[in-house]
C-alpha cells in the first residue's frame, strides 16, 4: 500500500473528577473496576462528528472517582453529564442538568484544565 498516507488529528486526555461527598455511587471494590457504562454516572462526549463517546473510569478514592476521554485538538467538542441517582454541579456550584452541554476547543494540552464536578443526591 505505498502512497497511503494517514492523518489523525492531536488529541489530548480530558480529566474529569467527580466528587461525590454523600457516596451516593455505589463503592468499587479494589479488585473490582466499576462497569465502563454505569447507569449511576454517564460523562458523554458528543465529538465533532455528532457521535457520542463516554469517558472511560480510571481511578477512585474515598471522595470520588477519575474518568478519561480523548478530545481532538482545536476542535469544539461537548460534554454531558447525567446520572441517575445524583445532581451534579459544576466547580461554580451550579447544577448541571442532564441536558446542558459543556463546550471545550483546546488549542493545546496545556489549554485543557481538569474538569470537576459534586455530586449530591437527588433532590437535596
Amino acid at each position: 500500500m505505498a502512497g497511503v498516507v494517514l492523518t489523525a488529528p492531536k488529541g489530548a486526555w480530558l480529566q474529569i473528577r467527580a466528587d461525590d461527598p454523600d457516596h451516593v455511587l455505589p463503592q468499587a471494590l479494589p479488585a473490582k473496576l466499576p462497569a465502563l457504562l454505569e447507569p449511576e454516572l454517564q460523562l458523554i462526549l458528543k465529538g465533532p462528528d455528532g457521535l457520542y463517546r463516554h469517558a472511560r473510569f480510571a481511578s477512585n478514592d474515598g471522595a470520588g472517582r477519575n474518568y478519561q476521554v480523548a478530545i481532538p485538538l482545536k476542535t469544539a467538542v461537548a460534554l454531558k453529564v447525567a446520572s441517575s441517582v445524583a445532581d451534579a454541579f459544576d466547580q461554580g456550584g451550579n447544577q448541571v442538568k442532564d441536558t446542558d452541554q459543556i463546550g471545550f476547543q483546546p488549542a493545546t494540552p496545556a489549554d485543557l484544565n481538569a474538569v470537576k464536578f459534586t455530586l449530591h443526591r437527588k433532590g437535596q
